[in-house]
């Protein structure tokens, strides 16, 4: 199975992708826990493409899903200002909330509920790629 569809990088365009992401997931095959997992890795990757990526409102993100043999691979896709979240440094989650610096989580909850995650940048584009088996496949 392969779709893909184009979204606006702005935030008011989350409900179009999380419809998208239902629909695409269940037809691939996920069931509920993985479905909650990857539509929160996915939320969180448009989430700040959608707030960081771009200076204007015109940009754009592609969302690729795939699933083959019990693995669906979400690839999204942004030609933003070059990012690679993998790059940042794992966060401090034993300090105290008040002491911990801003950032980091939400790569490492992608982290957490993936089985994994890579970033590329190709042509002048952020290509950031997440993987779960599912148990069905």
């Amino acid at each position: 199975m392969y779709t893909s569809r184009t979204f606006g990088a702005k935030i008011d365009e989350l409900p179009q992708v999380v419809d998208y992401l239902e629909s695409a997931l269940k037809e691939a095959g996920a069931g509920a826990e993985e479905c909650f997992d990857l539509h929160l890795a996915a939320d969180e990757i448009f989430t700040n493409i959608a707030l960081y990526a771009y200076d204007s409102d015109d940009g754009v993100m592609e969302i690729a899903i795939t699933s083959d043999q019990g693995l669906i691979t979400i690839t999204l896709t942004d030609s933003g200002r070059p990012f690679d979240p993998l790059a940042l440094p794992p966060p401090d989650i034993t300090s105290d909330v008040g002491e911990r610096r801003v950032g980091g989580l939400g790569i490492y909850l992608i982290r957490e509920v993936t089985d994994s995650v890579s970033y590329a940048r190709r042509n002048g584009k952020n290509i950031l790629t997440i993987k779960k088996r599912i148990a069905s496949g």
